[in-house]
């Protein structure tokens, strides 16, 4: 099952740094065919998609989909302008994950 859109943007730090590492995460779901197929389809659209498997307390195993990763805030910023052009990914969100897996 997908849980787009359930996870809020943490805010923007207000100086980052130049060894910061951005990623866009698009989905997270419960289940790994869910999220390879996802990654399989962003990969075939042009995307550099990954999943990151994630302990996730009482929501157990989570697989997130997230693209990247990206060199700047702006850079993550253009793909996710781009990916939010397929509909079900209007949620999508850049984060930094220089110190987050």
């Amino acid at each position: 099952e997908a849980a787009i859109g359930s996870f809020v943007a943490p805010p923007t730090p207000a100086a980052a740094s130049s060894t910061d590492t951005w990623v866009v995460q698009v989905a997270a779901f419960s289940t790994h065919e869910l999220s390879l197929a996802m990654v399989q389809r962003l990969t075939q659209s042009g995307f550099p998609a990954f999943e990151v498997p994630t302990e996730a307390g009482s929501h157990g195993l989570m697989y997130f989909v997230r693209v990247g990763p990206f060199k700047t805030a702006g850079e993550a910023d253009q793909a996710r302008a781009r990916l939010r052009q397929l509909s079900e990914l209007e949620d999508a969100f850049v984060r930094s994950v220089t110190s987050v897996p």
